[in-house]
């Protein structure tokens, strides 16, 4: 099975359906900034919501598990580089859009 890549440039990786309203308010916040914002939409291991990501084109994967919720923190991943980065707050569409500019530029 061959994948098209794709013009999104966040993948929203899912830990846990009970977050997905969460995952949904952070890719509207998202795609309102303007970044082109795909959700995985099942549970699953990170690891392989990354290699989904990548082999789309994708490259950032912003998660949001259990401990980073309580935390009110989202990571951020850059697949290209690997470095990883947390972003504090609720990513309204106002910080969406500066997050949004660092995830682009």
């Amino acid at each position: 099975l061959s994948l098209t890549k794709t013009k999104s440039q966040v993948l929203i990786a899912n830990f846990d359906n009970q977050y997905a309203p969460e995952y949904m308010r952070i890719a509207t916040a998202l795609r309102k900034a303007g970044v082109p914002t795909e959700v995985y939409y099942n549970p699953d291991k990170l690891g392989k919501q990354i290699k989904l990501a990548d082999k789309l084109g994708i490259p950032y994967v912003v998660f949001q598990g259990s401990e980073e919720a309580g935390k009110g923190v989202v990571t951020i991943k850059n697949l290209q580089t690997g470095a990883v980065q947390p972003y504090y707050g609720q990513l309204t569409p106002e910080e969406a859009q500066a997050a949004g500019y660092e995830i682009v530029q």
